[in-house]
């Protein structure tokens, strides 16, 4: 143990603080489509400001479709290592109720 990690400054809007610009979030990348619904929301976050809000609306069929997000490529570290870790914090629905 010993080694110390200082999070990563190279991640662009890690806590989704920068506004979003005509449908895009500065620092990250997803898809688009019928049903995919991926913002900024002011209206529930961890620490800070804003978060960030995932829905995948059904079609008329009832199948909805899957989300994914990522970031902007990162540039390795000098050491070629990196420890990296995510947080999902007190998911809900829309409606309130807690994602099971």
């Amino acid at each position: 143990r010993g080694a110390s990690y200082e999070p990563t400054r190279a991640l662009r809007n890690a806590g989704f603080e920068e506004e979003a610009i005509a449908g895009t979030i500065p620092g990250w990348v997803f898809p688009r489509g019928p049903g995919i619904n991926v913002d900024v929301n002011n209206q529930q976050q961890y620490e800070g400001k804003r978060s960030l809000r995932l829905r995948s609306l059904p079609d008329a069929n009832g199948k909805a479709p899957i989300i994914w997000v990522r970031s902007d490529p990162i540039p390795p570290p000098r050491t070629g290592r990196r420890l990296q870790g995510t947080r999902s914090s007190d998911r809900r629905w829309t409606d309130g109720t807690r994602d099971p």
